[in-house]
């Protein structure tokens, strides 16, 4: 919906945007990233309204307007819903396959009944970063839990070795980045840097000195990447982490702190 929201304004078409929730991205962010997001999402001609919903379309034949939870009714001339990714959950039902969020699977993808697998959206697989099942509703994940299926099944002998969940949101010239968990929880340490001069953020959660998740916005997100890498290498990160909370980091900075952290090990 964000970058429907992008096109529209980009062809000087006023946008209104209803959120359920009482702030921007609140399913990948925290609330203590709320001035970020807000911030983020200032543009003419865009009126954001939080914690309201859409109760009713109106119109005869065509949209006229919008009635709201508010009680006002908002005229336009086209409607856009955009709610994410979840899990369907239906196929399976009746049947012994066991589910959480999504339909839990093994290394090998495989479901709690032998020799039935699953892949992409509806798998809960192996998270890295939360050391438990998660579901990780990405292109990338899904076509390498597909393969591993596919190999599987073929009578090849490999695994999955879980993934680390990514989201990419740009809106104009900026742009929010979020790796693995967003919210910490209980013994986690979370550090931050800001730097508002120049549209710096970067919180970094930390789990027994591994690095376990990223908020990033502004310079530091080309190096999200090589964040992601060494989340997915699980180790402890404490020799780093004055590089990774540094006032510039940069893709080259990452990579010479992951060289080094190969080298202490």
């Amino acid at each position: 919906s964000i970058k429907t929201v992008e096109a529209l304004l980009a062809h000087n078409i006023e946008v209104l945007l209803v959120v359920s929730s009482g702030r921007l991205l609140s399913q990948i962010t925290a609330p203590e990233d709320s001035e970020i997001t807000v911030g983020m999402f200032q543009a003419p001609g865009l009126d954001i309204r939080l914690k309201c919903d859409a109760l009713a379309i109106e119109g005869d034949g065509r949209v006229e307007s919008v009635r709201l939870s508010t009680g006002d009714v908002i005229g336009c001339d086209m409607v856009v819903i955009g709610k994410g990714v979840s899990p369907n959950l239906s196929c399976i039902q009746g049947t012994d396959i066991k589910t959480g969020a999504g339909i839990l699977v093994n290394d090998r993808m495989e479901t709690s009944v032998r020799h039935v697998y699953a892949a992409g959206d509806i798998a809960e697989g192996h998270d890295i970063a939360r050391g438990k099942p998660w579901v990780n509703a990405l292109w990338s994940s899904a076509v390498w839990q597909g393969r591993v299926a596919g190999y599987i099944m073929a009578g090849r002998r490999v695994s999955y070795a879980g993934d680390i969940g990514l989201n990419s949101v740009s809106f104009g010239d900026r742009c929010l980045i979020t790796l693995g968990k967003t919210r910490p929880d209980k013994g986690d340490e979370v550090s931050l840097f800001q730097d508002e001069d120049r549209q710096e953020y970067r919180r970094l959660i930390f789990s027994g000195g591994r690095l376990v998740g990223a908020v990033i916005s502004g310079p530091s997100a080309v190096a999200s990447g090589v964040l992601r890498s060494l989340m997915a290498r699980n180790e402890d990160t404490i020799a780093i982490r004055d590089t990774l909370l540094g006032a510039r980091l940069s893709y080259g900075d990452v990579m010479q702190a992951a060289t080094r952290l190969s080298h202490c090990g």
